[in-house]
């Protein structure tokens, strides 16, 4: 059975293996960036959050049920946006 709230904080819970350095991206874009560059960067920027989010959720099961579920649901979001950006890019390098 997953711990309380309190019992989690007190025991000082953290998500271990969760390492901040492996969902970083880099936001600059160059002065003559391409269209679909942007797009590009743009879906690889929602791909890194979508799997931060669902990785918190995986580590976060044995706390409050609760807890992962709100995780999943943020990633699903973020999963939803990629996939509206897709058509988008795929559209533009067409062109």
């Amino acid at each position: 059975m997953g711990k309380s709230l309190p019992e989690t904080i007190e025991g000082g819970f953290s998500f271990k293996g969760l390492y901040t350095d492996s969902y970083t991206f880099d936001t600059e874009l160059p002065k003559d960036v391409i269209y679909w560059d942007v797009l590009e960067k743009a879906i690889k920027v929602e791909e890194k959050i979508q799997k931060d989010y669902l990785d918190s959720a995986e580590m976060s099961k044995s706390l409050l049920a609760d807890i992962p579920k709100v995780f999943e649901r943020i990633a699903q979001k973020r999963g939803n946006r990629k996939i509206q950006l897709e058509p988008i890019y795929y559209k533009s390098r067409t062109n």
